[in-house]
Parts: C-alpha cells; sequence; structure tokens
C-alpha cells in the first residue's frame, strides 16, 4: 500500500489489453478487415459498459479472447453497416475453442445492440 499501486489487477483491464490486442492481431493477418471496421471495434473497448459485459461473458463462459475478438470486430462491422466477413479462419478459432456456432451468434447480436447504442468517435481528438 505504501507505494501506491494497485495489489490486484482489474479483471477488466485485462480483458480489453486482450482483446485489443487480439483485434490488432486479426487486423494483421486478415487484409479483409477493413480498418474502419478495426477501429470500431477497438473504440468499442473505450466504453465502459462493453468491456463490463465482455469480462463478466467470457467469465462466465470461459471464452477466449480470440472468439470474442472476432465476434467483436463482426458486430463493429454490422454497426458501420457493412457486409465485411469474418476472418477466414474464424471457423477454425472456434473450433479449436469448442465453442457452438448458436453461442457465437448470441454473442455477436448481444455485440451488435450495445455498439448500436455507442456515440459515435468524430476522430481521435474525441478520444483524448
Amino acid at each position: 500500500y505504501g507505494s501506491g499501486k494497485c495489489k490486484s489487477a482489474d479483471p477488466a483491464d485485462f480483458m480489453t489489453c486482450k482483446l485489443r490486442d487480439c483485434v490488432i492481431s486479426a487486423s494483421k493477418i486478415a487484409p479483409p478487415l477493413a480498418a474502419k471496421v478495426r477501429n470500431a471495434a477497438l473504440e468499442a473497448l473505450l466504453f465502459k459498459p462493453v468491456v463490463t459485459f465482455l469480462t463478466k461473458y467470457a467469465q462466465k463462459f470461459e471464452m477466449p479472447a480470440d472468439v470474442v475478438a472476432i465476434c467483436l470486430t463482426v458486430a463493429a462491422a454490422r454497426k458501420l453497416k457493412r457486409d465485411d466477413p469474418p476472418p477466414p479462419w474464424h471457423k477454425d478459432i472456434y473450433r479449436q475453442n469448442n465453442v457452438g456456432r448458436h453461442t457465437i451468434t448470441e454473442l455477436t447480436d448481444e455485440l451488435t445492440r450495445q455498439l448500436k447504442t455507442l456515440p459515435e468517435v468524430k476522430d481521435e481528438g474525441d478520444l483524448f
């Protein structure tokens, strides 16, 4: 306590960093992922209600960050009214993590609803 540093990290911080890294990695290896979609997914991680939901969901269902990141990018594409498909390897990620299609659809639909309620971030100046 003497140094003023927190003794235990907030799980939301860990999830936010992990998701950010997964979204950025996906955008590097999946060229179809448009920069606007990537940025919309990353912007969603600035909003506490989205991060809180994702943290609770991931903990409750032991959902890996890779899977959540794919759902987040698909929801971001929907928010932008784009028809961008998930990365070509998305089914491999789901299969490796033993996640059913129904679970993916449910998570993506809920994220889409949440992202549609978020305010628009106009430019970088709005973030800082």
